[in-house]
């Protein structure tokens, strides 16, 4: 297991795996018990983590967008990112500690 140190270069395999794989909840939280130990993991370090969910959702939206326009078919793909982005801002404004398993659904 990495030292908790060299989170920041993670957080993105983390969005990466746990996003794109669709793991569910109970495997979220075997994932993370693994990677942070018993102590699991600060605020601060699931701050950065759902940070990052939102930011690539937002990046790949813009990347499909772009794609689309160039004549592309990834109009659905560009809709369903960018709707995940909306709403998980919605729930971080109301809840900044809502369920990282919450976040990776579609």
């Amino acid at each position: 297991r990495p030292p908790r140190s060299t989170l920041f270069p993670y957080t993105t395999l983390f969005r990466s795996y746990i996003g794109e794989s669709r793991l569910a909840g109970p495997a979220i939280t075997e994932f993370f018990s693994y990677y942070f130990g018993s102590a699991g993991a600060s605020r601060q370090e699931m701050a950065k983590i759902r940070c990052f969910i939102m930011a690539q959702d937002l990046l790949w939206s813009i990347w499909a967008l772009v794609r689309h326009y160039s004549g592309e078919d990834f109009l659905d793909y560009c809709y369903n990112r960018y709707n995940r982005f909306r709403r998980n801002l919605k729930a971080l404004t109301q809840d900044p500690d809502s369920s990282v398993a919450s976040m990776v659904k579609w």
